[in-house]
């Protein structure tokens, strides 16, 4: 089936896997979660083709944005979560990795990494 994995390494930074079959996660990696507020924050399919569904359980009326960044760290979307499911068009963005930040009261609350094909 291919080759799994040629090289892992680690330090204190991250971790590298080099190789060609390789897994997919979605993790956060900028900011601070915050842990006392109740959110579920699903954001799928990942990856992606052309549009991403980011869902947010008890969403209650906050104002929660969500902010789109390509991995030079520059911002290609920025707009408000209107209901419990938000859709993204990918679309007009070319296959690559991308950061998306769910943002409230100017604090990331979390952010995704987002890969599409």
């Amino acid at each position: 089936m291919g080759q799994v994995a040629i090289d892992f390494n680690t330090g204190n930074n991250g971790s590298l896997i080099q190789g060609v079959q390789q897994p997919y996660e979605i993790f956060s990696t900028l900011g601070n979660d915050i842990f006392y507020i109740n959110l579920n924050l699903i954001a799928y399919p990942n990856p992606t083709t052309d549009q991403l569904v980011l869902s947010i359980e008890n969403f209650n009326g906050k104002k929660f944005y969500y902010q789109l960044f390509n991995m030079k760290g520059k911002s290609l979307l920025y707009d408000k979560c209107v209901d419990n499911k938000t859709y993204i068009n990918f679309n007009r963005f070319p296959s690559n990795t991308y950061l998306l930040s769910i943002v409230e009261n100017k604090t990331v609350i979390k952010t995704f990494r987002i890969i599409k094909n």
